[in-house]
């Protein structure tokens, strides 16, 4: 019974010391004789790095009338359900890069405007959308000249959700790009 109960009292005794010394540790009790202070002049004290933050340097960016913009949008259009002055959301599919440099990030938001929902013949309607501004998780915002036309049967879906589609810009994009 003795030698079962040896390893026990030297694993408590590991144990105990541990606790000790991690006690200690964290305690903010005083050095060990022999040893330096926080504050001393032996031992640097913790400096706050109190500069200000480098300010935000945003450069401007051009993106050609023309260029494609590939987007989604979360919410499914129907050709019976949207109607002239209903709001449009999409978001940015592919990132736009200029001059090796990120124009606008993925995922940026693309607010528009159902500009017009028409019936014409046999059946169909046509739905015109005007997106009129851009807005980037990097806090940049600008305004923006796309359209989208969408023809359709009456039930039918014009823009299903999550499926991307490309809107092509009317008119160059000036954007600032965070630096």
């Amino acid at each position: 019974m003795r030698r079962n109960s040896e390893p026990r009292i030297a694993f408590r005794a590991v144990v105990v010391t541990a606790m000790l010394v991690a006690t200690w540790a964290c305690s903010g009790s005083p050095e060990p004789e022999g040893q330096a202070s926080e504050g001393s002049a032996t031992s640097p004290a913790f400096v706050p790095d109190n500069k200000p933050a480098p300010p935000i340097r945003w450069v401007e960016r051009t993106i050609a009338a023309g260029t494609l913009l590939r987007v989604v949008s979360d919410q499914p259009v129907t050709a019976d359900g949207a109607r002239e002055g209903d709001p449009m959301e999409a978001r940015l599919e592919d990132a736009v890069v200029t001059d090796g440099l990120v124009a606008v990030p993925s995922g940026s938001k693309i607010q528009g405007t159902v500009l017009s929902s028409r019936r014409g013949g046999a059946g169909r309607i046509t739905l015109v959308v005007g997106w009129s501004r851009i807005e980037t998780p990097t806090g940049a915002n600008a305004g923006l000249a796309a359209r989208t036309t969408m023809i359709g049967h009456p039930g039918s879906i014009l823009l299903e959700a999550n499926v991307p589609f490309e809107i092509a810009l009317d008119a160059p994009l000036v954007i600032g790009v965070r630096q």
